[in-house]
């Protein structure tokens, strides 16, 4: 079977789609496939979402289903493109973002095959976000794996532009992996290992130092029930004349509410210098207004009276 539909308001289409599908009675085989097109700027103007507002975008999603010997099968792709507008304080110009999914359910279980999340800025690519693993719904346990490859300036731009205001984000490049699992009983485990290389914000005053900055952060724990198991936690920044930047921590942590065994932390770093991070992201640049409101240098004058 084949159909197609359009949602229309005042005569302009705001969501048009297609679908098909189909029944095998001797083998019980289920399969059907959807196609969906919807005009952002169109659909908020019908159904307004508190701080989200779109000039330009398009929502695209393609799909299929399919079930075989209690087995269903999931596969589609969800695009956002050409989104011009802003959520909030982050604002968006010309963005996209496409997630693709194959997704196996058998029982309780279900297979993440592939998930992943590819972002872009026109036509410059900005990286990509994969996540894969299998969860068990009855036992309330699961593996997962996640990496992220090569996440730049074109993703992430909108959303520390609020933070680093009014300075912008010129390059960066993220790397991310690593693995979790968790089950049932209380116990979680992660492993996660952190690099960011070529952070470089312009700074309209010049008074920034234009010098890439990196970061690189990994750990591993382990909680069974109140115990953490901290094996590793590192922590590097690039140097600076005042600290070498490198933070070792490892350690237990028994917050059992009866008879908990001591705790101990093992923390090592010479020195930590966060300055050029802080300039970055927290420090204000100085504005007019700022520098009219500096004291001035000459002394208080002085009014009679006693001492």
């Amino acid at each position: 079977e084949r159909g197609e539909f359009q949602f229309a308001q005042r005569g302009q289409p705001l969501v048009t789609g297609k679908g098909s599908g189909d029944y095998d009675l001797a083998t019980q085989q289920v399969g059907g496939e959807t196609a969906l097109e919807a005009s952002l700027p169109g659909l908020l103007r019908e159904f307004p979402v508190p701080d989200l507002s779109a000039d330009a975008g398009t929502v695209k999603f393609s799909g299929s289903f399919a079930q075989k010997d209690q087995r269903q099968t999931l596969t589609g792709n969800l695009v956002l493109a050409d989104f011009t507008g802003g959520y909030g304080e982050f604002k968006f110009q010309n963005y996209q973002a496409s997630v693709d999914y194959d997704v196996e359910v058998k029982g309780n279980e279900v297979q993440l095959r592939r998930v992943a999340l590819a972002p872009r800025q026109g036509f410059e690519p900005g990286g990509s976000f994969d996540l894969s693993g299998k969860l068990d719904l009855e036992k309330k346990s699961g593996q997962l794996t996640y990496k992220t490859v090569a996440v730049n300036q074109h993703a992430l731009r909108p959303f520390l532009a609020p933070f680093l205001a009014p300075r912008t984000l010129t390059s960066v490049s993220l790397n991310i992996t690593g693995a979790a699992s968790f089950n049932g009983q209380g116990e979680t485990s992660a492993q996660t290992e952190v690099e960011l290389r070529d952070l470089l914000v312009k700074d309209p005053e010049n008074k920034l130092p234009n010098t890439p900055l990196s970061l690189k952060f990994a750990v591993d724990v382990t909680q069974r029930q109140a115990v953490t198991d901290l094996r590793k936690l590192s922590l590097s920044l690039t140097p600076t004349e005042r600290a070498r930047n490198e933070l070792q921590v490892v350690g237990r942590i028994d917050l059992s509410p009866t008879n908990p065994a001591p705790s101990a932390l093992t923390i090592k770093a010479d020195a930590l210098d966060v300055t050029p991070y802080y300039d970055l992201f927290f420090a204000k640049p100085q504005t007019n207004a700022n520098a009219a409101a500096k004291p001035s240098s000459a002394p208080p004058p002085v009014s009679p009276g006693p001492e």
